[in-house]
């Protein structure tokens, strides 16, 4: 559930037919539809977000213009999405009196699409970034520092990882 799901549909009109088709008519199985209009084609695709898990009737209905009708069905079956998490890995280099640390967060699952990761600090260091890797330097010896990332997928879940880092 929560992921978009692409449908492919083939629709022509009735061999030795005259009529054209009028409208296609996908019903989702979840209380919504969508209707195509009048497109003809192979592989056309529509793609629908499932909000809940479970089993799902789709149905396309296809009307041509001498009002004839035809449906072609399928079961589906939506999963839960799994449970989204987040790790954060340092590595560290200190030289002059500073300490370099390199922060890699690792997702899970693996097949999660971020959006955007959120860095910041207890000491109010804040960084955005599209990267899973991130920078940040602080004085050898200034204590322990507390380092979060948040990440929001691109289907809007999110997940908090955290790590304690002493420069």
């Amino acid at each position: 559930a929560g992921s978009p799901i692409t449908f492919t549909l083939n629709v022509t009109p009735g061999t030795n037919s005259t009529a054209q088709v009028r409208q296609v008519l996908v019903d989702f199985g979840d209380g919504t539809f969508v209707n195509l209009g009048s497109v003809v084609g192979s592989s056309l695709t529509v793609a629908h977000r499932y909000d809940d898990d479970g089993t799902f009737v789709v149905r396309a209905t296809v009307t041509d213009t001498l009002g004839g009708t035809t449906q072609a069905a399928t079961a589906i079956v939506v999963l839960p999405e799994p449970p989204l998490g987040v790790s954060i890995t340092a590595t560290q280099v200190s030289t002059g009196g500073t300490t370099t640390f390199t922060f890699t967060a690792t997702v899970t699952p693996t097949t999660t699409t971020v959006a955007r990761y959120l860095w910041t600090a207890n000491d109010g260091w804040v960084q955005e970034t599209t990267n899973p890797q991130v920078v940040k330097s602080w004085p050898t010896g200034s204590g322990a520092k507390t380092v979060t990332v948040r990440i929001t997928t691109t289907t809007g879940r999110t997940a908090e990882g955290q790590i304690v880092v002493n420069p």
